[in-house]
C-alpha cells in the first residue's frame, strides 16, 4: 500500500467518475501531472508509466499490455501497486462475467467496493 504524499493535487473535475479520480490522483502522485482521462486501450500500454490504473466497477481488457496494476479507492489517501500476477489473484475473489453494452460480448469487471475487498488488500500488505 502506497500513501499519496506529493503536496497540492489539483481539484479533479467534477465531471470524472470515481475511476477517473483515482487516475488523476495517481498520474499526479507519480509525474506530477494529473492523470487526464483517456480510454487508452490496455493493449497500448498501461495508463501511468507503465501501470494500469484501476478502480471498483472498472472493467478488464483481454490483453493489458503493463507492467503492473495500481488499484484505488476515489475516497482513500492510499492505493495498491499490484504485479500481473497479484492482480489475478485478486480478480479470481473480486470479479465477474458482464456484457458489453455496446458489443455484447463478454467481459471480466471488478465487483464494487466492499469492506471484503478492502480487508483482503489489506491483509496483504
Amino acid at each position: 500500500m502506497n500513501t499519496f504524499a506529493r503536496p497540492a493535487c489539483p481539484t479533479c473535475p467534477d465531471n470524472y467518475n470515481k475511476g477517473e479520480q483515482v487516475e488523476w490522483r495517481v498520474g499526479y502522485e507519480l509525474t506530477g501531472q494529473p492523470g487526464e482521462r483517456n480510454n487508452r486501450p490496455g493493449m497500448d500500454g498501461g495508463d501511468v508509466l507503465g501501470w494500469q490504473v484501476k478502480s471498483p466497477k472498472a472493467s478488464m481488457a483481454d490483453n493489458d499490455n503493463c507492467d503492473g496494476y495500481i488499484f484505488g479507492f476515489a475516497d482513500a489517501d492510499y492505493y495498491f501497486e499490484m504485479s500481473k500476477a497479484e492482480f489475478e489473484e485478486f480478480l479470481t475473489q473480486f470479479s465477474y462475467t458482464d456484457r458489453d453494452s455496446k458489443t455484447g460480448k463478454a467481459k471480466i469487471r471488478i465487483k464494487n467496493d466492499s469492506s471484503k475487498m478492502r480487508k483482503w488488500l489489506m491483509a496483504r500488505v
